[in-house]
C-alpha cells in the first residue's frame, strides 16, 4: 500500500467512521452509502455485514476494512436506538 493510499484510508477513517458517527446514536443507510462509495472509490477491500433487529437488539451494520493480511479495522453501526449484539 502506498503512502498516498494510506494518507487517504487515515482521513476516511478519522472523518468518516470514527468522528462523525461516534457522536451519532444511530447512523442512516445514506450515510452508509457514502463509506463504502469512498471505499470503493479508494479500492479499499471491505466487508459489510448486516445484522437484522429483534425486539431486544437494534438493527446494525458491521464494517470490516482490511488495510493488510494482519491488519483490519471493524466498525459497528447501529441502524436503530437499542442495544447491539455483539456476536
Amino acid at each position: 500500500m502506498n503512502e498516498e493510499k494510506c494518507k487517504d484510508i487515515i482521513a476516511l477513517l478519522s472523518k468518516y467512521l470514527f468522528k462523525e458517527y461516534d457522536e451519532l446514536c444511530t447512523i442512516n443507510l445514506n450515510q452508509v452509502h457514502s463509506v463504502m462509495n469512498i471505499l470503493v472509490k479508494g479500492n479499499i477491500p471491505f466487508q459489510l455485514t448486516f445484522v437484522e433487529g429483534t425486539r431486544s437488539v437494534a438493527k446494525s451494520v458491521s464494517l470490516v476494512i482490511t488495510l493488510s493480511p494482519t491488519i483490519s479495522i471493524t466498525k459497528i453501526f447501529q441502524l436503530e436506538e437499542g442495544s447491539i449484539c455483539i456476536c
